[in-house]
């Protein structure tokens, strides 16, 4: 399985100097491809973004936190992909 990780910032107003992504109204979603036709969106539920005055971005997803949609799958992400027991974050 081919994995690409997209994240998409949209640009914001020179008067926001700062800002910190609110959980319940942001999302950080990946698009898997199946035998190399197939497309699937998933996403992760858990993690913390920060935008600085300085435009530095800060981003921590919780990778044990990934969401297929199907929990097998999931679980095959979490300890195969990303090795969540060395690599929480």
């Amino acid at each position: 399985m081919r994995f690409v990780c997209v994240l998409v910032w949209m640009l914001v107003s020179p008067a926001v100097l700062a800002l910190d992504l609110v959980a319940d109204r942001s999302a950080i979603h990946y698009l898997s491809i199946k035998k190399g036709a197939v497309a699937e969106v998933g996403q992760f539920n858990t993690f913390n973004a920060s935008l600085s005055e300085s435009g530095q971005l800060q981003l921590e997803i919780d990778l044990s936190s990934v969401d297929s949609g199907i929990e097998l799958r999931d679980q095959r992400m979490r300890d195969f992909l990303f090795e969540v027991a060395r690599f929480p974050v």
